[in-house]
């Protein structure tokens, strides 16, 4: 493992120990702890469009879209951002979302997954990054996928929704990550 990777490694898992002390210990609060770290993070290892964030990058806008499985973790995350990249989180419930929803990234709920096909419209937008935990999601609809193997939260990018909606990621983000590519044409 390269240098960098292995900072990258230490940071996170030092954000993660930050976390532990502060949001309650349940499995289920650990596991979105470290989501919430890793949708933060995204803003820092992802390139955004142009045209898509705001000319000063101060405000991000992090969206949950279904039921927030996130507790206090996302809070703990929004606290803590930094003021030159401050970290905005809307919780949108299930209400309908249109082209003037402004959000930079969007997590889309387990309890949205029977609705998924009908989202495919409002989720799938240039300079809008989705993220779920939905088993597929990333082959399906969406662009980065949380997956669990044992106990431990992995990604996987398919490159070319990601490309398709105009992001670049980063090195060591694609190396940790499992990535689907695109067919050959």
């Amino acid at each position: 493992m390269n240098k960098i990777c292995l900072s990258v490694l230490l940071l996170l898992f030092g954000l993660i120990g930050t976390a532990y002390s502060t949001v309650p210990a349940r499995a289920a609060d650990r596991e979105y702890t470290i989501k919430a770290i890793f949708l933060y993070n995204f803003f820092n290892y992802i390139t955004w469009p142009a045209d898509s964030m705001q000319q000063d990058q101060s405000a991000t806008t992090l969206c949950i879209y279904g039921d927030d499985p996130f507790g206090e973790a996302l809070s703990y995350v929004e606290k803590k951002s930094r003021p030159q990249r401050a970290l905005h989180i809307k919780r949108l419930g299930n209400k309908a979302l249109n082209k003037d929803t402004p959000c930079h990234i969007l997590f889309v709920s387990q309890s949205e997954s029977d609705r998924l096909t009908k989202l495919n419209g409002e989720i799938n937008r240039p300079g809008m990054l989705t993220v779920s935990d939905i088993q597929g999601f990333a082959g399906s609809k969406g662009i980065i996928e949380f997956t669990k193997d044992h106990d431990r939260i992995k990604l996987t990018i398919n490159a070319k929704r990601l490309q398709q909606a105009g992001f670049k990621a980063s090195s060591q983000l694609m190396k940790i990550a499992t990535v689907i590519k695109p067919e050959a044409e």
